[in-house]
């Protein structure tokens, strides 16, 4: 039960809105959701906030891409504490035509975020 439903025992629920907009070489990406948490009994879990906002910079080299993203997230409820707020970079590669590449440099710039954040990903198109 655990293993499936996260640490609480209990379902979570969210929803999350994605907005982009490009301006010439400039992508820009707003993310904005809420997640209510699943209480256990005699539990109060705080409900969650998150957003960020993202500009992904075309360059000169059409496999490439710069990526820059300011993120949080902050509890709400009685059971709150503290947020977070992470300052990352990355460069996308377009490997081929159905593979990107990535990888994200970053750190916390509150008490509550990480030092540091690092990450490397794929993701494959499928026709």
């Amino acid at each position: 039960r655990d293993q499936i439903l996260g640490t609480t025992g209990e379902a979570d629920v969210g929803f999350l809105a994605i907005a982009s907009k490009e301006f010439d070489r400039v992508m820009a990406h707003i993310n904005f959701g809420y997640i209510f948490i699943g209480n256990p009994p005699l539990e109060d879990r705080a409900d969650q906030l998150r957003y960020s906002l993202g500009l992904e910079f075309k360059t000169e080299e059409e496999l490439v891409r710069l990526i820059g993203e300011i993120s949080g997230g902050v509890e709400v409820g009685e059971a709150a504490s503290n947020g977070s707020l992470n300052l990352l970079g990355a460069v996308s590669y377009m490997a081929d035509r159905n593979v990107t590449l990535d990888a994200s440099l970053g750190f916390g710039l509150t008490q509550d975020s990480p030092d540091y954040l690092f990450s490397l990903g794929m993701v494959s198109f499928f026709d």
